[in-house]
C-alpha cells in the first residue's frame, strides 16, 4: 500500500509543481510494485508457481532502471549537472558522462515555481 501512496504522492506533486517529470517516478515505481504483488501471489500458492521467481527478478531490475530513469529526469529538468566546475575524468563513463551534460536546460528550470498547497492538498 505504501507504494501506491508514493506514486500518488509523485502524480499529485507534478499537478503542484507543474513539473511533468514526477509523473514519470510514478509511472517508473509500477514495476516496482507489481514485482511485490508477484512475490506474495508466490508465497500465498505455498511457493509451487516457480515461474513467478524469474517474472519477480525482472520486475524488480526493470523498475529499479525506471525509477532511477525517472529521478534522472527530474535531477536534469531542475537544473541538476553532474559536474560542477572542473570536470572529472572517469575511464569508463567520462565521454558519456560529458555529453549528458552539454544537453541545453529548460527555459522553465530557470523559472522559480510557487507552491500554495501541500503535498497532501492542505493548505499551510
Amino acid at each position: 500500500v505504501k507504494l501506491l501512496v508514493a506514486v500518488g504522492f509523485a502524480w499529485r506533486w507534478a499537478d503542484i509543481t507543474s513539473n511533468p517529470e514526477w509523473k514519470g517516478v510514478a509511472w517508473g515505481l509500477i514495476p516496482l510494485h507489481t514485482s511485490g504483488i508477484t512475490v506474495c501471489t508466490y508465497h500465498i500458492f505455498y511457493n509451487t508457481l516457480s515461474v513467478l521467481v524469474p517474472l519477480q527478478a525482472f520486475l524488480t531490475c526493470f523498475g529499479n532502471i525506471t525509477a532511477a530513469y525517472a529521478a534522472w529526469k527530474v535531477a536534469r529538468r531542475n537544473g541538476w549537472v553532474i559536474f560542477r566546475g572542473e570536470v572529472v575524468e572517469l575511464p569508463v563513463l567520462g565521454s558519456f558522462l560529458q555529453s549528458l551534460d552539454s544537453e541545453p536546460a529548460d527555459a522553465e528550470v530557470e523559472a522559480a515555481v510557487e507552491e500554495s498547497t501541500s503535498l497532501i492538498g492542505l493548505n499551510i
